[in-house]
């Protein structure tokens, strides 16, 4: 069986009564940082909105007036201001990099069996 430490591997062909498999796995994780919280559903809206209207040329106090004429508030439910939308869409930018920075990787994933001697002839 060629057994180390008590785990061994076996053949297809073998009894497997006298084994006790294991799944075996290392998960790495690596970060770009401390943990931060995902964006809320609002912020990703606002963020994606002032995306929008800087594709189409608008100045960060056109984009804030924008904002204001048609009722959207600020994450703190405040009015939009220029540098306000220029500060948010910088640090929203940084947060959606930081969280494409994780990797989670499940790596020697593999099945061995340990060899238990108190089901010998059972």
């Amino acid at each position: 069986h060629g057994r180390v430490d008590g785990l061994c591997s076996i053949s297809p062909t073998e009894n497997v009564d006298n084994f006790t498999p294991f799944l075996l796995y290392t998960i790495k994780v690596k970060s770009g940082g401390l943990y931060q919280f995902p964006l809320t559903p609002k912020q990703h809206k606002i963020f994606y909105e002032i995306k929008r209207l800087r594709k189409e040329g608008l100045t960060y106090k056109e984009i804030s007036d924008d904002l204001n004429d048609r009722g959207w508030t600020t994450t703190r439910g405040h009015q939009f201001i220029g540098s306000g939308v220029w500060s948010s869409e910088v640090k929203m930018e940084k947060r959606l990099d930081r969280f494409k920075q994780y990797k989670r990787t499940i790596e020697n994933l593999r099945v061995e069996f340990k060899y238990d001697v108190d089901k010998e002839g059972k």
